[in-house]
């Protein structure tokens, strides 16, 4: 029996992603899911594409759609996932790419049993500014309806704030350094209930940051005012580790499920991975820092 779908060209990167369970649907929620990569497009005949997938009742993905997106090879994906419900049969994405661009795009289904989808691109923009020959927007992951996080080879992660009062065309209103590592950075997760995410870096940095504090402290700059209560509503989260081996790669770092933790994956060149459980501290001053023995 088969059990896989084989791709048309190699894959980068892959995310889950639905539509809101359709009133006019009997068969309920579609699952779906959206698979990025390519071979090149120009130089190899295989297509760069973001590739949309339906689930059969056989467990076994067929392609219902897809996004080309030329000669740009697209390296990760994200799915928002708290888009609005009076738009039932929408999903919005963005990808990353091996261009430095970042780009949105909505996916419609055509019909209630989701049978095809059509697609728009909404905007796309530069999100990473490396100075090498090489951009690359590893990492994107929306915040909420109005924020898209991303992180790239100039190891800076960024928060872009959007305009989407057009449906059919975004538009970046502005955007925020959140980190800047030594390295690339290889990986953003958003924490399960806090407005937190932590992020990896190529030279094995880990950072957790409070992106609502950051929100609040820049919206309230150019207030003057030193009342307690916004003394503590501009503290925020910015804890990190750094590896002491110079040839240590964090590959990938998430938040266990009930967000206390924070997990590794730090790589040695030429050993083993190591996969490391850290503990996420809170002191005295509302500071946090990562312990690795808790």
């Amino acid at each position: 029996m088969k059990y896989y779908t084989q791709l048309k060209a190699p894959a980068f990167d892959i995310h889950w992603i639905y539509f809101p369970n359709n009133q006019d649907s009997k068969d309920g929620d579609h699952r779906l899911a959206i698979v990025s990569g390519g071979g090149g497009s120009a130089k190899t005949g295989v297509l760069n594409m973001i590739d949309i997938m339906k689930l059969g009742e056989d467990n076994v993905f067929a392609s219902i759609g897809h996004i080309a997106t030329g000669n740009s090879t697209c390296i990760s994906v994200a799915f928002l996932e708290k888009y609005s419900k009076n738009n039932e049969n929408t999903a919005i994405i963005a990808g990353g790419f091996d261009n430095g661009n970042c780009a949105i795009y909505s996916i419609k289904a055509k019909d209630a049993k989701i049978s095809g989808v059509d697609t728009l691109k909404l905007c796309e923009f530069q999100a990473d500014f490396s100075e090498s020959d090489y951009k690359s927007v590893n990492c994107v992951e929306f915040f909420d309806q109005q924020h898209l996080i991303t992180g790239g080879e100039d190891g800076v992660v960024r928060l872009w704030k959007l305009d989407t009062s057009n449906r059919k065309e975004y538009k970046v209103k502005e955007k925020l350094e959140l980190v800047k590592s030594k390295g690339p950075i290889m990986s953003i997760h958003l924490h399960p209930s806090k407005p937190w995410v932590c992020c990896g870096a190529k030279d094995g940095s880990v950072y957790v940051i409070n992106i609502d504090s950051i929100i609040n402290k820049k919206n309230n700059s150019h207030k003057n005012n030193d009342n307690e209560k916004n003394k503590k509503d501009n503290q925020f989260v910015m804890c990190s580790h750094v590896s002491t081996a110079n040839s240590t790669t964090c590959r990938g770092a998430c938040f266990s499920n009930d967000g206390n933790h924070v997990i590794s994956i730090l790589c040695e060149k030429n050993k083993a991975s190591n996969l490391i459980k850290w503990k996420l501290l809170e002191g005295s001053d509302s500071t946090y820092s990562l312990d690795p023995h808790k």
